[in-house]
């Protein structure tokens, strides 16, 4: 390989696995220009007079080793070495770019699964493995979660141990805002906060005070819901319950 088949002032890289080599022109700005390595062109350029002083070598795969060789006819060696270093940033940044675009198409292509997907249904009340204190235990309760466009739908139906019923209802989301409750006679509001994918907290309020908290938890299977219920102290006697459903449908 002559002086004469590369530029006054050039780097190239050669790539003796592609069998070929890449010239860079003294501006950074232009493409690269690809052309077949005649024989023999790495060992020239490493060993060739002042084409040796700006040589570079480093392993880019088993079979592939990258030769940088700077020709120094008018170009000092930080010259060389930053157009070598805006090269590589310029090839990092598109690397970033495209993995980010990559990641929102993915993203976009699948929608985020609500958190409690498994809480939508109808449970129903294991009196036997439930604590209640005070007491007496619920006869039995029914518990239907529902999914809204606004937030969730919860139905409770409670059967308490002297026979009487209550059908409580209420909508609302997990955005620790305050909703309407019907149908109870001890609490009117409430406000729900998810604390992780399996657990969620509810604050019951009564006339602009917190009547009790309740904490709700998921199985892993989805098949299981344990509920810790407990009043306010300074609402009277305090009911302390934690209470296990299983779901069945």
């Amino acid at each position: 390989m002559s002086n004469e088949t590369l530029p006054p002032v050039s780097c190239f890289v050669a790539l003796p696995a592609s069998g070929g080599f890449t010239t860079w022109t003294e501006s950074p700005l232009l493409a690269p220009r690809v052309s077949p390595m005649p024989a023999g062109a790495r060992m020239r350029a490493l060993g060739c007079g002042e084409f040796s002083k700006g040589v570079t070598s480093a392993k880019r795969g088993p079979n592939e080793e990258l030769a940088v060789v700077s020709l120094w006819k008018g170009e000092g060696i930080m010259r060389a070495r930053a157009r070598s270093t805006r090269l590589l940033l310029s090839a990092l940044l598109s690397a970033a770019v495209a993995v980010s675009a990559a990641d929102r198409v993915q993203e976009q292509r699948q929608p985020e699964t609500p958190p409690d997907q498994r809480v939508f249904g109808t449970w129903q009340l294991n009196a036997a493995k439930s604590t209640f204190r005070p007491g007496p235990p619920y006869r039995g309760q029914i518990r239907t979660y529902e999914r809204q466009t606004d937030g969730m739908k919860t139905r409770i139906k409670t059967t308490y141990a002297d026979g009487h019923v209550t059908d409580v209802e209420f909508t609302a989301a997990y955005d620790s805002l305050e909703y309407p409750v019907t149908g109870s006679p001890e609490y009117d509001t409430i406000k729900l906060k998810r604390v992780d994918a399996s657990t969620s907290e509810a604050v019951l309020g009564h006339a602009g005070k917190v009547f009790a908290t309740a904490r709700r938890i998921l199985s892993e299977d989805g098949m299981r819901m344990t509920i810790m219920y407990q009043t306010n102290p300074s609402e009277g006697t305090t009911v302390n319950n934690v209470m296990v459903y299983e779901k069945i449908k």
